[in-house]
């Protein structure tokens, strides 16, 4: 399917983002053919339950993420710039041969198969063999993934 607009399924992606409550805290707004701006939008905002507004920001670094993934995939790269006031401005630069790494494919590939499971778990422990599978994908030197017995005193 075809968009009158190239950046248009770079913005629904990003419009895919988790956040809190599913309150899509975002406004976009497109100023030209290769800057998006990612406001903060506090009407949506959660204050009984993000009282300083930590999740609504979460959720705008989610979406700026997904931005950033489907540029990639459609040929750009995205340099991403933060003002005071929690708004990200992206520009867009169209590079002359996508670079379609393995892992930028593999995580654009996830966005539109995101959900909220808001249901109760069965107690059911995760199979060690998948666990360990689980933690040996951790890709990032930044952030660690850690897990816990229900019965451990850190859990």
């Amino acid at each position: 399917m075809s968009h009158p607009n190239p950046l248009r399924p770079i913005i629904e992606a990003a419009t895919r983002a988790p956040s809190g409550h599913n309150s899509q805290p975002w406004l976009f707004t497109l100023e030209d053919n290769h800057r998006i701006t990612l406001a903060p939008d506090f009407t949506r905002r959660l204050p009984a339950v993000d009282a300083h507004n930590r999740e609504l920001f979460i959720s705008l670094g989610c979406a700026t993420e997904n931005l950033s993934l489907a540029a990639a995939q459609f040929g750009y790269t995205a340099q991403t710039t933060l003002v005071d006031n929690g708004t990200v401005h992206i520009t867009l630069h169209q590079q002359p041969e996508t670079d379609h790494s393995a892992q930028i494919e593999a995580l654009y590939a996830q966005i539109p198969h995101r959900q909220t499971n808001r249901a109760t778990y069965n107690s059911t422990p995760i199979p060690q063999a998948e666990l360990d599978n689980i933690l040996a994908a951790q890709q990032s030197n930044t952030v660690s993934l850690h897990a816990f017995a229900p019965s451990a005193p850190e859990f």
